[in-house]
């Protein structure tokens, strides 16, 4: 199984901490692998989607959401991953969907790129999805790199404002543990500006 911490390095974003303990519904308790993640907040021009409040980081000098500033980090350690999108049921590489309003046309061009997931990432998410009994709570970030996949759920941490884990990620969590194999590992990322 791949080690989180000796594959993943987050450089100047942030430190690995204490792990986290969760009990599931069963009783079984699991420690996941945690880290704290600070980004420089952006700047810039407003973007034009906001997706109703989150914050938008500055990621090498341009706007992205947390989850696909995560997505570029991981991908200097060789992964290639996507933003799981739940609410929306779209897989996300990418903020061009966010940065300016689209006509019908390029919206339908943008989705169909963005939709261009690796076939194994979609196989393990419909395997998850179909261990879960749903979508729901499936974790932010999911990406891969050789046989080794990593599960990455994102929570802002910060003085005002405090993240919390839903039932339903919990669920998601022990639902994607019990698919048997070694090639799973799971990362809870707190993240806040700097």
């Amino acid at each position: 199984m791949l080690d989180p911490r000796n594959s993943i390095q987050l450089g100047r974003f942030g430190n690995w901490v204490e792990p986290k303990q969760f009990t599931f519904a069963s009783g079984k308790t699991v420690v996941i692998d945690t880290c704290t993640l600070r980004f420089k907040k952006w700047e810039g021009e407003p973007i034009f989607n906001n997706y109703g409040g989150k914050g938008v980081v500055d990621w090498e000098g341009e706007p992205t959401f947390a989850e696909l500033a995560v997505v570029r980090l991981i991908g200097h350690a060789g992964f290639g991953g996507v933003w799981v999108d739940t609410f929306h049921r779209k897989f996300h590489q990418s903020m061009s969907a966010f940065l300016t309003a689209l006509g019908k046309e390029a919206k339908a061009r943008l989705d169909a790129q963005e939709g261009d997931v690796p076939e194994h990432l979609r196989e393990m998410y419909t395997r998850i999805v179909s261990a879960n009994a749903g979508r729901s709570g499936f974790w932010d970030v999911m990406a891969r790199k050789s046989d080794n996949y990593v599960f990455i759920e994102l929570k802002r941490n910060s003085n005002a404002y405090k993240d919390r884990f839903q039932k339903s990620e919990k669920r998601w969590l022990e639902a994607a543990m019990g698919i048997a194999t070694q090639f799973l590992s799971f990362v809870v990322c707190e993240w806040d500006f700097e």
